[in-house]
C-alpha cells in the first residue's frame, strides 16, 4: 500500500500538459494576429490630435490678438512634434511704469523719461533703444524662423511734413526691419508707412493710409517663410479701384516677399530702437536752437514675439509626416495652411493596417482625413 501511494505523487499527466500548451498557442496566435492588424491604427488619431491643437491655438491667437504659427516638423531619431501652439514673448512694454522704463532704455534718472502718465504712452521726442538680455532665448537664429511685432501709435495733432523710423528691429546692431511714417504734407492727405531694410528701400512694402490723430492706431508686421506682412487696425489690405473696370475693385494685400539681410548665430543681441529719425531737422534760420522739435506722436503697448517654437506635442512614434508644415492662425481665427493638404505616413515595423493618412484643413481649422490601406490589403 506504502508503494502504491508513493508512485501516486501530485503532477500533471501527459494530455493535461498537450492541453494547456495548445491553449497557449491559440491565445498567442491571437495576440498576435491583433497587434499585426493594430499596426498603423495610430494614423487614425492623428486627426483628433491635430484638431485639437488647432483648436488651442485658435484661441490664443483671438483671445491675445497676435497670430499663432504652428509648425510640423523633426526627425527619426528625435521623433516629430508639433511646435508653436502658444507664442513666446520677447518683449512685452505699456509704457506706464517709469522704473522698468528706465531700466529697459539704461536711463539713470526716471525723471528725464518723456514719459506721461499711466495710459497716455511714449512721447516719441528721441531715439530710445532697448537691448535684450543675452540671458533671453534666441530669436531668429534660423532663416524658418518667425516673429510678430506690433504697436500702437498716436500721430500728434499737427504733423508737419516729416520723416520717422517708427520702430526697427536690430540684431547685434544690424537693422533687419524697419517700419517708418512719413506724415501728410497737407491736412487730409494720407499718411505714407512703409515696411522693410534700410538698405534695400527698393523692396519697401509701402502703403498709404490716413491715420486718425484722436486716437491709437495698432501697426502689426509680421515675419513668416520670406514673406512679411503688414496690418494696421487688424486690416491686412484694403481694396482699391480695378486699374481697368471702372466700379470694379481689387483686394491689395499689404504683403511683400522679403528675405532677412542675416541669419545670426544664438547669442546675438536682439535692439528695438523706437523713434529713430531718418533726417533730423535742422534749426531754420532766425530760429532759437532752444526751441524744441516737432512731436513725432506717442507709441504705446509694444510687443515682440517669437512664433513657431516651444510647447511641442508629440505625434504618435510610429508616425512621420510626408514634410514639414505649418499653418498660421490669425487673431480673427481664420487659418491659413500651405499646403492645405497635410500627408502623415505609418513608420513602424510590420505591414500596417494603413499605410498615410491625407488631412485637408480649411480656413476655420475644420479638417478631413483620409486613410489609405497598405499596399497588400488595396
Amino acid at each position: 500500500m506504502r508503494a502504491k501511494a508513493a508512485l501516486r505523487q501530485p503532477g500533471f499527466s501527459l494530455i493535461e500538459m498537450l492541453v494547456v500548451i495548445g491553449i497557449i498557442g491559440i491565445l498567442a496566435a491571437i495576440s498576435l494576429g491583433g497587434l499585426t492588424r493594430n499596426r498603423g491604427e495610430s494614423l487614425e488619431g492623428v486627426s483628433t490630435l491635430i484638431s485639437n491643437v488647432i483648436r488651442q491655438a485658435r484661441h490664443t491667437a483671438m483671445s491675445t490678438g497676435a497670430p499663432v504659427e504652428i509648425r510640423v516638423h523633426g526627425d527619426d531619431q528625435q521623433g516629430y512634434r508639433i511646435s508653436g501652439v502658444t507664442q513666446f514673448m520677447i518683449y512685452g512694454q505699456q509704457f506706464d511704469n517709469a522704473e522698468s522704463l528706465s531700466r529697459d532704455f539704461g536711463i539713470d534718472d526716471p525723471a528725464t523719461l518723456p514719459l506721461g502718465f499711466a495710459g497716455y504712452g511714449l512721447p516719441l521726442d528721441e531715439p530710445l533703444t532697448w537691448t535684450a538680455p543675452r540671458v533671453r532665448p534666441e530669436l531668429l537664429r534660423h532663416e524658418n524662423d518667425s516673429f510678430y511685432l506690433e504697436l500702437t501709435y498716436r500721430p500728434p495733432a499737427q504733423a508737419e511734413s516729416w520723416e520717422l523710423s517708427l520702430v526697427a528691429l536690430a540684431i547685434d546692431g544690424q537693422v533687419l526691419v524697419d517700419c517708418w511714417l512719413q506724415s501728410p504734407a497737407a491736412i487730409g492727405e494720407p499718411w505714407t508707412i512703409a515696411v522693410g531694410n534700410p538698405e534695400q528701400p527698393e523692396n519697401d512694402l509701402i502703403v498709404q493710409r490716413h491715420l486718425p490723430i484722436n486716437r491709437f492706431t495698432t501697426f502689426g508686421i509680421l515675419y513668416r517663410r520670406g514673406q512679411i506682412r503688414l496690418s494696421i487696425d487688424g486690416a491686412h489690405g484694403q481694396w482699391v479701384p480695378h486699374p481697368t473696370q471702372p466700379g470694379e475693385y481689387l483686394f491689395e494685400s499689404w504683403e511683400q516677399d522679403y528675405q532677412l539681410p542675416l541669419s545670426p548665430p544664438f547669442g546675438q543681441p536682439v535692439s528695438l530702437i523706437f523713434g529713430g529719425q531718418e533726417s533730423p531737422p535742422e534749426a531754420e534760420e532766425g530760429e532759437d536752437e532752444d526751441t524744441p522739435p516737432p512731436q513725432r506722436g506717442t507709441i504705446d503697448n509694444v510687443r515682440l514675439m517669437r512664433l513657431g517654437a516651444g510647447d511641442d506635442v508629440l505625434l504618435p512614434w510610429d508616425v512621420a509626416p510626408a514634410s514639414e508644415y505649418s499653418l498660421l492662425i490669425h487673431p480673427d481665427g481664420r487659418v491659413e495652411a500651405e499646403p492645405d493638404t497635410w500627408t502623415m505616413r505609418y513608420a513602424g515595423s510590420g505591414r500596417p493596417l494603413y499605410r498615410e493618412a491625407i488631412i485637408v484643413l480649411d480656413n476655420n481649422g475644420r479638417l478631413t482625413m483620409t486613410l489609405v490601406g497598405s499596399s497588400e490589403e488595396d
